[in-house]
């Protein structure tokens, strides 16, 4: 997503199937049809639920080989959103709560079938009610993709991650482990600080 910007620095290497996503030779429309994002704040497009759903798969341009009703239905049950919008399909997005807004966003990053689907701060613009239901579909979505999410909130890191990496001061990587071991056996102290609330 940053390809097109000159100030931005890149350090280091972020490999997909073991290719570095940064390499020349990366087709970067190739590699955003593989993976699914939903931003923090729910984003849906100024247009029917339907054709927020279906976006991604005409823009692909696979609509023509598929049928497009199933696979509208196929992502918005996988979000979790189905029952509540399955006689509204026409109406806007942009009329949907919150939180529905932001399962809709997952229905659209689901809908080409990615292999992973990333996720910065799903449930921070989100009531609690909301966020208990983006927290639930996270974990059903986990079953069939990667599913990495970014957040400031370890409580909900703990509730819903297999594992965790922690990034300090400078977007440095201090530590990565299973989730369980990050939360109640930390190997560095800066680590167990920030988790323990006496900085952050």
């Amino acid at each position: 997503m940053n390809d097109q910007i000159d100030a931005c620095r890149i350090d280091g290497d972020l490999s997909f199937h073991g290719k570095n996503v940064y390499d020349e030779d990366v087709d970067p429309v190739a590699l955003r049809r593989k993976i699914g994002m939903v931003f923090q704040k729910p984003n849906p497009f100024p247009k029917s639920i339907y054709d927020n759903v279906s976006y991604g798969l005409r823009v692909q341009g696979i609509d023509d080989e598929i049928d497009l009703d199933e696979e509208v239905e196929r992502a918005l049950r996988g979000a979790a959103l189905w029952d509540e919008v399955k006689d509204q399909l026409d109406s806007s997005g942009l009329d949907l709560s919150g939180g529905q807004q932001q399962r809709l966003c997952i229905a659209r990053a689901i809908a080409p079938d990615p292999e992973v689907l990333l996720m910065d701060e799903p449930a921070s613009a989100l009531d609690p009610v909301a966020t208990s239901k983006v927290e639930d579909l996270i974990a059903d979505l986990a079953e069939e993709y990667t599913v990495v999410i970014v957040t400031h909130n370890m409580q909900q890191a703990a509730r819903i991650s297999d594992k965790t990496a922690v990034f300090l001061t400078g977007g440095n990587l201090v530590e990565f482990d299973d989730t369980t071991k990050i939360f109640e056996n930390p190997e560095h102290d800066r680590v167990e600080d920030y988790i323990t609330g006496k900085f952050g």
